[in-house]
């Protein structure tokens, strides 16, 4: 009765379609109507049949028509534009990925590079992403955009984060060397170094290293005196945890040996014990090692990673 009801039915839609559709729609239904009868043919073939072999080529014929049915849908209906008019390779963009060092970017205005759609060209970008909305990355964010360190709730965003202060410190430590507007800027930290058309390209003098040591760390309480301690301290020096640590470190020096989404891998050099930060977002999945054995990761400066690293040459990996 099931199987009736579902015949019954997907044949009624068929006189739902206004006349001017229905060549088209015709057209359309004879590989959908072909795939139903089939699957209800074999549906009740292996409901009354006996025999296991019978039984098992019927699943793998089932298994055939869901592929073939997947693929055509993904073929037909899909990609119904070339990917290059959504993601163009202007100048602008080939200008920014030609610049093999690590950075990230901002714009001062939504309509250049939405967020989600740099990911595509893999630049890294400060604007959050729809499907992931970090909490202690939008209170950071939000007190940068206020220029203090406020972060009570409204934050200020909906589902995606986009910060335009590019003035703010936090956007320096954050690593942003490119800042991207349609208009001109006047700032002592930017240097204009491109444009095409209307988009300008500003190379921010001040941006951060994405690893680098510190030679003091200084412990807040909670995260309120967290957001409070960076905006008052130097972050190129001192670094803020909200666990017991704190005091002076050495400083050292620290290569990046590759870098991917999942994985990190450093080589540090220092001659004494140093503290080093890494300007990631802090989050529980992500382990560390030095020289193959666990280290613990601290949340530093409110929303990032940091980790004490022992004299001598280390071989460092973050991973998740």
């Amino acid at each position: 009765f099931a199987g009736l009801w579902v015949f019954v039915r997907f044949g009624s839609s068929i006189f739902d379609i206004s006349p001017e559709n229905l060549k088209i729609s015709q057209r359309n239904l004879i590989f959908p109507t072909l795939i139903f009868f089939i699957s209800v043919f074999l549906i009740y073939a292996s409901t009354f049949l006996k025999n296991q072999k019978i039984k098992r080529t019927i699943y793998f014929c089932f298994l055939v028509i869901l592929c073939v049915d997947l693929l055509r849908f993904a073929s037909k209906f899909e990609p119904f534009v070339k990917s290059e008019y959504l993601y163009p390779e202007s100048k602008t963009i080939a200008f920014l990925k030609n610049d093999n060092n690590l950075f990230r970017i901002m714009t001062d205005d939504s309509r250049i590079l939405p967020p989600n759609f740099s990911i595509m060209y893999k630049i890294q970008s400060v604007d959050g992403y729809d499907p992931l909305f970090v909490g202690r990355y939008a209170e950071l964010i939000s007190a940068s955009e206020r220029g203090e360190p406020n972060i009570k709730q409204p934050l200020g965003f909906n589902r995606i984060i986009t910060p335009h202060n590019f003035e703010s410190k936090i956007i320096d430590f954050l690593g942003v060397k490119y800042i991207l507007s349609l208009k001109d800027l006047e700032s002592a930290k930017l240097d204009k170094v491109y444009q095409e058309g209307e988009t300008r390209i500003y190379k921010n003098k001040n941006y951060f290293p994405r690893v680098f040591f510190v030679e003091n760390v200084i412990k807040a309480g909670n995260k309120q005196e967290s957001i409070e301690k960076v905006f008052e301290e130097n972050l190129q020096k001192t670094a803020i945890v909200e666990e017991n640590l704190s005091g002076k470190f050495g400083m050292g020096k620290v290569d990046i040996v590759s870098f991917s989404e999942n994985k990190i891998l450093l080589k540090t050099e220092n001659n004494a014990e140093g503290f080093l930060v890494i300007v990631e977002t802090f989050y529980p999945a992500w382990k560390a090692k030095i020289d193959g054995k666990d280290t613990k990761i601290y949340r530093t400066n409110f929303n990032f990673r940091g980790i004490v690293v022992p004299n001598g040459s280390k071989n460092i990996e973050l991973y998740m």
